[in-house]
């Protein structure tokens, strides 16, 4: 019970940075199954050891016909089965929490049982620990040691932290196990509890090597393959476009439910470009190179800034932020980064681009700007005069003086930047 409060209170109080996204979802599970369940499974099983001894339980189930290594499991495996089930409670309650806004991709199985069997094995550690150091302070002593093991070597960028499954959470996220992967973290994380199990009761100790050379030989495969056990999620790369109107709209496959929202946010924006010429005809969210015409639109992730749970959490800003990627000089074109007549007007086409309908030059410079001094008191004059000129002018007029913009901007011209 107390596995499945404190994972799932950790879950709970990041809800925004999974609910909605699967891989970031099994990422957290992740960590809340390596940092917050093991320990805590592994001072329970220390806690069970320690006071089968103080009984003396133990010489009470010699009495009895069962051989050591039954007598063994029937004291240590129902807290570790109860610690497992407890994890795999709070997979479960985390899956049908994000179900709803999730619109693309789906869990893969194989990465969420694994933090189960890390909590499983934990618990017989912590067990064979307790029934071997026979002191009080031995499961908080243990679950402390547990939660230091796991958690230092993540920041070590060595390939040995990928021994500790705790460092796996990015890969976890943005990565697909490959076929072998769920067989080698199982193998590393049973066989040293497994070893240790038959060394404390088995009647022919020598057994225990087994285990044990599964998890060596586990071991030694994770550092030499370290993060290339999984593969990049195609739905990260692969994109979904809305191509029903201007412009093309393109976000990872993860999030196909989201260009609704991005179509709205974008409104304003593309209604005040509408009929403009150079414009790119598609924007998009997906990570890589842009293809000619193509340029960026604001990143959906990570979770809980610009998107949670399927929409995004501010439209206004989402559409200045596509603003000012609309109007920004193209990489290398360090003419225009270096013109200050380009800096002037991309700065006031930014922020008339990006502007709420009803929003004036006045309350937008406002935001950003205390004029104080007089260069100050002379920049937003000028910029005020600007916006105050694009806002007024007749919208065929207006046409194509972005047309003469964006033409310039597409160029990398900045002797063909129009006047405003």
């Amino acid at each position: 019970m107390l596995i499945l409060l404190a994972a799932g209170a950790a879950m709970a109080g990041k809800a925004d940075e999974w609910q909605g996204d699967w891989g970031a979802t099994q990422g957290l599970l992740h960590i809340a199954g390596t940092l917050v369940a093991a320990p805590l499974a592994g001072a329970a099983g220390a806690l069970i050891g320690g006071r089968e001894h103080r009984q003396h339980t133990g010489e009470l189930l010699r009495t009895t016909t069962r051989p050591p290594l039954a007598r063994v499991l029937v004291a240590a495996l129902p807290t570790a089965v109860w610690a497992a089930l407890g994890q795999l409670a709070v997979v479960a309650g985390a899956l049908l929490a994000s179900w709803p806004y999730a619109s693309g991709g789906r869990p893969v199985v194989s990465t969420l049982l694994v933090p189960a069997v890390l909590v499983l094995s934990t618990a017989l550690l912590g067990y064979v620990t307790g029934a071997v150091v026979r002191v009080r302070l031995a499961p908080p002593l243990f679950g402390v040691a547990v939660y230091a093991g796991l958690g230092i070597p993540g920041y070590s960028d060595r390939t040995a932290a990928y021994l500790s499954p705790a460092s796996w959470e990015s890969v976890v996220d943005g990565g697909v196990p490959v076929w072998w992967q769920p067989l080698v973290a199982v193998a590393w994380a049973g066989g040293s509890a497994v070893a240790a199990v038959l060394v404390l009761a088995a009647r022919r100790r020598w057994t225990a090597l087994v285990p044990l050379t599964a998890a060596a030989v586990a071991g030694v495969l994770i550092v030499q393959t370290d993060e290339r056990m999984w593969r990049d999620d195609p739905l990260v790369f692969r994109p979904v476009c809305d191509t029903s109107a201007w412009p093309e709209l393109c976000v990872p496959a993860r999030y196909p439910g989201m260009l609704p929202d991005i179509r709205r946010a974008l409104e304003p924006v593309t209604d005040r470009l509408a009929g403009v010429e150079h414009l790119p005809v598609r924007l998009t969210a997906v990570p890589g190179d842009l293809a000619p015409g193509e340029e960026r639109l604001p990143a959906l992730t990570p979770l809980g800034q610009s998107m949670v749970r399927g929409r995004l959490t501010d439209p206004e800003f989402y559409a200045w932020g596509t603003a000012a990627s609309l109007v920004h000089a193209r990489e290398g074109c360090t003419a225009l980064d270096e013109d200050q007549r380009y800096q002037d007007l991309s700065l006031v086409l930014r922020e008339w681009l990006g502007a709420a309908p009803g929003r004036t030059g006045e309350e937008i410079w406002d935001t950003y700007h205390h004029p104080d001094t007089a260069a100050e008191q002379a920049r937003t004059r000028t910029f005020l005069r600007r916006f105050d000129r694009l806002e007024t002018m007749e919208r065929e007029e207006r046409r194509r003086w972005l047309s003469a913009y964006f033409g310039a901007l597409a160029r990398c011209a900045p002797d063909r930047m129009p006047a405003l």
